[in-house]
């Protein structure tokens, strides 16, 4: 279920970065459909989270699933809507992609290094979103964190705390400062 998250997370930025690259060429393609994605994928993510976060700033959504769900279909609706008024009525076509005979050959190697390692890096970084734990939930008892919770195992306490008296001599005089006793691992809450 988490790469369906994943995927989907990866896809509404995309289409958001598609309909600004295709407007924004409007009339006049020069760009291939390769080269257009690829600049689509790498705009669409910082255009979601930019328009997200002027949405949370006038106050218009919360730093929610649901308000940041809100705020990147509301992007999608206005790249698609920028694309079907002016990006879909392209004219011309597009360029006939060329081999650049000025191209050195260890610039070639170059390219194709940088490619791979950009590959490498995606592929490392989505083993570590799939390997690492989804979602822990902290319980607080005013102040003082308490326990976090497996959100994935049926609420299970993976961590509690104790606490004590804090600097000030009473349980929460000095806010819980120096008052945690000991963190218990795997403990029953």
């Amino acid at each position: 279920m988490t790469l369906v998250w994943i995927l989907l997370g990866l896809l509404l930025p995309t289409l958001c970065g598609y309909g600004c690259v295709r407007a924004t060429e409007y009339r006049t393609p020069v760009l291939q459909n390769l080269e257009r994605w690829t600049l689509a994928t790498v705009l669409g993510g910082p255009l979601t989270m930019t328009a997200a976060f002027a949405l949370y700033n006038t106050g218009l959504i919360r730093i929610t699933l649901f308000g940041m769900s809100a705020a990147v279909l509301a992007t999608l609706a206005l790249c698609g809507a920028a694309y079907a008024c002016l990006g879909h009525t392209a004219s011309l076509p597009p360029p006939a992609l060329a081999p650049s005979p000025n191209m050195r050959p260890w610039l070639r190697w170059l390219l194709a290094a940088g490619a791979l390692w950009w590959a490498l890096k995606i592929g490392a970084a989505g083993l570590m979103l799939l390997g690492t734990p989804a979602f822990i939930d902290d319980v607080y008892d005013n102040w003082n964190l308490i326990a976090e919770l497996d959100a994935l195992n049926s609420m299970r306490a993976t961590r509690t705390y104790t606490w004590g008296p804090d600097l000030s001599g009473t349980l929460d005089g000095a806010g819980g400062v120096g008052g945690r006793f000991r963190p218990r691992l795997r403990g029953s809450f």
